[in-house]
């Protein structure tokens, strides 16, 4: 757990990374070519039904996630530590849901709720936070029969930390993909775990990327991705070595 003096300076060592990163949104990446499309549609789908519900969208990024959140009909709280990104979020609200949403600059650990949320939902923000912090704080806004779902790497794969390793300008310096024991420990905590692992041997489809053949990347990663579904029901071990996993939490 960190002291207050290193959170607020890894808060702002995350929020001049995140501005950055705000400006780049529109830029050709492995993401908006279909990389892990697949596996944001499984998000949703585990999440289910959210129509009447009050939805904290964790780390809301651009606000994608929001919207479909409040399409749905869930009443919708966005939070995220880059006030760049709250814009772009902003603008991105289409005018028939924008009463649904509102967006609230802050930080995880630090969350301004108490038993607020049917939902808290995040992608790819838990491993850039004080896990220990986040997860207390996310207890505490959760109603009584509250979930919570997350879509985050995990670290225990070669191949990808290597990936990591030669490209530290992807990421902060703070972040820390997510291990078996963290969520081994979240089992201790909440009344239901549950995760499905993504990108096992879909890996391999990530060849195609560097020499920008996007058609056959989209192409062999959803037939890697059927094959990795049916590996990972039969070896359900196997997904420590996924790229990540998507985490269901009943409190």
């Amino acid at each position: 757990m960190l002291n207050d003096g290193k959170l607020t300076k890894r808060h702002q060592s995350e929020m001049v990374f995140h501005n950055k990163k705000a400006k780049r949104y529109n830029q050709l990446s492995i993401y908006n070519q279909g990389a892990l499309s697949g596996t944001y549609v499984k998000f949703l789908d585990i999440i289910g039904d959210v129509k009447g519900g009050v939805v904290l969208d964790f780390g809301c990024g651009n606000g994608w996630a929001s919207q479909v959140f409040a399409a749905k009909g869930a009443r919708v709280v966005g939070i995220d530590i880059s006030l760049s990104i709250l814009m772009k979020a902003q603008e991105r609200i289409e005018i028939d849901i924008q009463n649904k949403i509102c967006f609230v600059l802050g930080s995880g650990e630090q969350l301004p709720f108490k038993k607020a949320f049917d939902l808290v939902a995040g992608i790819a923000i838990l491993h850039h936070l004080d896990t220990s912090l986040t997860i207390d704080s996310i207890k505490s806004v959760l109603k009584e029969n509250g979930r919570a779902v997350f879509m985050e790497p995990l670290n225990h794969n070669p191949i990808i930390n290597l990936y990591r390793k030669l490209t530290p300008h992807k990421r902060t310096k703070d972040e820390q993909p997510l291990d078996i024991q963290y969520i081994a420990n979240l089992k201790k905590m909440f009344s239901k775990v549950e995760i499905h692992g993504y990108d096992l041997f879909a890996l391999l489809a990530y060849v195609f990327v560097p020499v920008k053949q996007f058609g056959l990347f989209r192409f062999f990663h959803t037939l890697l991705t059927r094959f990795d579904e049916k590996v990972l029901l039969k070896f359900p071990w196997l997904q420590k070595y996924c790229w990540g996993v998507i985490i269901e939490i009943s409190k």
